[in-house]
């Protein structure tokens, strides 16, 4: 009879944290998510709510410590959804794909799982080809380290056709994964100075991967 009227507390108390969330009273739900892990230490609900109001306090790397105590208690797809938002504010976009992954596979037919996979997936691409650009632009640097000895961006200004300085930049910028996200191969023939190269390529990462994505639900 006792456990039976513990089960009832307890899914009475869940509705409590929910309607707050739902709210998003914030504070209130970490409030009552933590009186909630005081009664029920053992229970994943406490750790998953007072995730959410952490995270949305903008307390990430604390929203990340609880919700890895929620999983570890009881793993579900809506556990590793808030993971993957979470992993998302911190801009481990790997980490937030894997995870939208895992929500999705538990339910295949949750649109806002799957919807949140590609939110990741873009922001993913997005670092990946932004890494690699700045990548070439290192290597064009250390190879022309020698022959430019200091530059400044004024002294690129005024270089006006460094032809072999253009050309291993290309070089470097093909052999980059760039082309694998639709950059096409060889540089911009009216770019006749380094800096030219280099702003083309930065304004074809912008206007190809804005900056910012749609939110995770």
């Amino acid at each position: 009879m006792a456990k039976k009227n513990d089960d009832e507390e307890i899914k009475k108390r869940i509705e409590e944290l929910k309607k707050l969330a739902e709210a998003e009273e914030w504070e209130a739900l970490e409030r009552e998510a933590e009186r909630f892990i005081e009664d029920y230490p053992e229970h994943s609900a406490g750790y998953f709510f007072r995730s959410i109001s952490r995270s949305e306090q903008g307390r990430h790397e604390e929203a990340l410590e609880d919700i890895n105590t929620a999983i570890n208690i009881e793993p579900s797809a809506d556990a590793y959804n808030n993971r993957g938002k979470i992993y998302l504010a911190l801009g481990a976009f790997a980490e937030a794909l894997a995870d939208f992954e895992k929500a999705s596979d538990i339910e295949p037919e949750n649109r806002q799982f799957n919807y949140n996979r590609r939110v990741a997936s873009a922001n993913q691409v997005s670092k990946q080809t932004v890494d690699s650009l700045t990548s070439a632009i290192g290597r064009f640097v250390d190879s022309t380290k020698a022959e430019l000895k200091t530059v400044t961006e004024g002294q690129l200004e005024e270089i006006t056709n460094p032809q072999k300085i253009i050309e291993q930049f290309d070089k470097d910028i093909n052999q980059s994964h760039l082309k694998l996200y639709g950059f096409p191969e060889g540089g911009n023939d009216e770019c006749t100075s380094i800096l030219c190269r280099i702003k083309t390529y930065f304004a074809k990462i912008i206007g190809h991967y804005p900056k910012t994505h749609p939110k995770p639900l």
